[in-house]
């Protein structure tokens, strides 16, 4: 066991203790298990899904104990460079900042992922010319973190719509349920939000009705934004609003080939230069597919692992 939290003056370090993990015939034992703590639920399925794989890829290693931090949103701020032993072994690196971190797939994407969901996506994609020009997302807008960008984002459709309506049309933003008026929400407009566009829950596929989809900020799968392995089969222009949050392909990633950067500042001109230059709309969207066929297959996720 390598202690990575070793206090010093640069981080502020809990005093909640790490979750302790014993690889042992092939799988993995639990001492400190806690039923009803859902980190530690949600650690112990990912690691489920990592056995499977190791076994599979490696066979029975001998026995192996290791302290995890796993959970898909956890906030590594107690790791420190300063520690001689950093970075920590076998932790998710899901933001930007985390540069020294070993990144992994999260929960989200897996091998198996790619072959009932991504490939499909990939074979079912509409033809360009049967798309509309139109910049969509789906999400919850919710209050964690990127709450603020997706109501930012809804919030300037809104106004679009409002004060300049043949913009306005060019995007289809909605929310997969109601935006409650929270504090959080009212500090940031005076808009009753429970009135913003509001469309349900929907599948992956939806994406591929548009040639431009927008990547929003968020840390959740049901957000659909957080996952770009979502659009990148789809034949359509992927403009990536940054994220702090990562999925390990992030890095592989290039702007203006694969994908353009957007920001509020230029989400609108940018969907407008795409609506008069197709061929390169499309080219992007045909970028985005190589992309997905070179890094995103299941063996490839599989590899990977």
């Amino acid at each position: 066991h390598i202690d990575w939290r070793i206090k010093c003056g640069c981080r502020n370090i809990t005093e909640e203790p790490p979750y302790s993990y014993i690889l042992y015939n092939g799988v993995w034992w639990y001492p400190n298990e806690n039923g009803s703590l859902l980190k530690a639920r949600l650690d112990r399925g990912i690691l489920h899904k990592i056995e499977g794989y190791m076994r599979e890829k490696y066979g029975i290693l001998p026995p192996i104990r290791m302290v995890s931090r796993l959970h898909s949103v956890s906030d590594y701020d107690e790791a420190c460079p300063c520690n001689p032993h950093y970075p920590p072994l076998f932790v998710l690196a899901n933001k930007l900042e985390e540069v020294g971190f070993i990144r992994r797939p999260t929960m989200y994407i897996t091998p198996k992922w790619a072959e009932k969901e991504g490939d499909g996506l990939l074979a079912k994609h509409k033809d360009w010319d049967e798309k509309v020009p139109i910049a969509c997302w789906r999400g919850n807008v919710g209050t964690k973190l990127g709450g603020r960008e997706r109501l930012t984002a809804m919030l300037l459709q809104q106004r679009l719509n409002d004060e300049i309506p043949e913009y306005g049309k060019l995007f289809n933003f909605a929310a997969t349920r109601r935006i409650k008026n929270t504090t959080a929400v009212e500090l940031m407009t005076k808009m009753d939000t429970m009135q913003l566009p509001v469309k349900g829950h929907t599948g992956a596929s939806l994406f591929s009705n548009y040639k431009y989809n927008v990547h929003l900020p968020g840390h959740t799968q049901g957000g659909y934004s957080r996952a770009l392995q979502n659009l990148l089969p789809q034949l359509t222009a992927i403009l990536f609003w940054e994220s702090p949050y990562r999925e390990f392909y992030y890095d592989w990633l290039v702007d203006g080939r694969d994908y353009l950067s957007v920001t509020p500042r230029n989400l609108v001109q940018t969907v407008l230069y795409l609506s008069e230059h197709d061929e390169e709309a499309k080219k992007l969207g045909e970028n985005a597919i190589s992309f997905y066929q070179k890094y995103l297959h299941a063996e490839d996720i599989f590899t990977y692992w």
